[in-house]
């Protein structure tokens, strides 16, 4: 058996301060009394040092599905320092994004406001800590 990453050994003072994360699902869900049935799926935050999870529902496999289910997640257990997900296309342009924010090399809008206010979002929480995003690649 391989030795664990240092990151897995290490003390942390509160959970979720690396974590992993996954997808899991399809599930059909009914959202409402008598409506049609939409499929939806599980994405999961797994924190590396507790083994706690946290789990979120997203739309879809897109990327701004994810990032809202990551937006979710950080409001209710803070900012993590280091994520670890799979090689999964959604989870890289999800990192991509995270660090076109920060940077502010992001896709130009219409409005400055706009990209300010989404740049504060993301540059508050981090401005402590930098959050790394690893992923994962399978041989």
């Amino acid at each position: 058996m391989a030795p664990l990453p240092q990151f897995r050994l290490q003390m942390t003072y509160r959970p979720f301060t690396n974590c992993a994360t996954d997808y899991g699902g399809p599930y059909l869900t009914i959202q409402g009394r008598g409506r049609a049935q939409t499929k939806q799926y599980l994405c999961l935050f797994i924190c590396l040092q507790t083994h706690c999870c946290h789990l979120e529902m997203a739309t879809s496999l897109d990327t701004g599905s994810l990032m809202n289910a990551f937006t979710r997640m950080t409001a209710t257990r803070g900012w993590p320092k280091k994520m670890v997900s799979d090689n999964w296309s959604n989870f890289v342009a999800a990192d991509r994004e995270i660090r076109r924010i920060i940077c502010g090399t992001g896709p130009r809008t219409n409005s400055a406001h706009n990209s300010k206010q989404r740049r504060g979002v993301v540059l508050e929480p981090t401005s402590s800590t930098a959050l790394r995003w690893c992923v994962r690649i399978d041989d």
